[in-house]
C-alpha cells in the first residue's frame, strides 16, 4: 500500500467515525415541537425586549397609534395598515427617512423558538428602515406561527432571483459597555409586534 493510499484510507475511517458520532445537522428530533407555538412565542418576545398586542384586522391602526401616542410620523410597508404620515415611493434617498419615528412592517411567519420573525424584503422598497427607525412594528397573523427554525426554513421561497429577507428578534439591544444593557444603540429602540386574529 502507498502513502497516498494510507493517508485516504485514515480520512475515509475518520469522515465514518464522525458520521457515527455526530447526528445528522436536519434531524428532525433534535428541533423542538411546542404544544402551543403561539403561547411560546408570545413568551420569547417578552423575554428578547419586544412587547405584542392582539388585535383585530379592522383595528390594527387604532392600536398601534394608542401603543405610539405621542409618535409624529408612521410610514406603512403593510397593505393591512394605512398608517402613514410618509409614502416610501416618495423617498429618494434613505437617508430621508433619519426622522422617521415608527415604521410598520408585514411579518410572514414567527418562530416560537426563538421569537423571530421573518420579513419578505420583495415588498419593501428600502430595506434600511428596519434598522434606521426609532420604533418599529410588525404585523403577523397568529395563526402564522412555527414551532423551530427548521419549520421556518422550510417555509422560505424566492419566487425571483436577488429577493431576499432576514429574521428580526427583538428591538437593537447590546451589553458591550459596561455590562449595561442598552436598547436602540445600533437599530429599533422598541419592538412592537401586532398580533392579528
Amino acid at each position: 500500500m502507498t502513502s497516498r493510499d494510507q493517508i485516504l484510507n485514515s480520512i475515509k475511517k475518520g469522515l465514518q467515525r464522525q458520521e457515527k458520532l455526530s447526528p445528522p445537522l436536519l434531524d428532525k428530533n433534535r428541533f423542538t415541537e411546542y404544544d402551543n407555538p403561539l403561547l411560546q412565542f408570545k413568551t420569547l418576545l417578552e423575554g428578547i425586549g419586544a412587547k405584542y398586542i392582539e388585535t383585530k384586522e379592522n383595528s390594527i391602526d387604532n392600536e398601534i397609534k394608542k401603543f405610539y401616542p405621542n409618535a409624529k410620523s408612521f410610514c406603512s410597508a403593510s397593505k393591512r395598515s394605512s398608517l402613514s404620515t410618509l409614502a416610501l415611493d416618495s423617498i429618494k434617498d434613505p437617508h430621508d427617512l433619519k426622522d422617521l419615528e415608527v415604521a410598520i412592517l408585514e411579518g410572514s411567519f414567527g418562530v416560537a423558538e426563538n421569537g423571530a420573525i421573518w420579513v419578505d424584503y420583495k415588498n419593501l422598497r428600502d430595506r434600511v428602515i428596519h434598522a434606521i427607525v426609532k420604533d418599529l412594528v410588525i404585523i403577523l397573523p397568529q395563526k402564522e406561527i412555527v414551532s423551530n427554525m427548521l419549520e421556518a426554513y422550510q417555509r422560505i421561497t424566492f419566487s425571483t432571483q436577488g429577493e431576499t429577507g432576514g429574521f428580526i428578534a427583538g428591538p437593537s439591544k447590546t451589553a458591550d459597555i459596561e455590562r449595561a444593557l442598552v436598547y436602540g444603540a445600533h437599530g429599533p429602540h422598541s419592538l412592537l409586534v401586532v398580533l392579528t386574529a
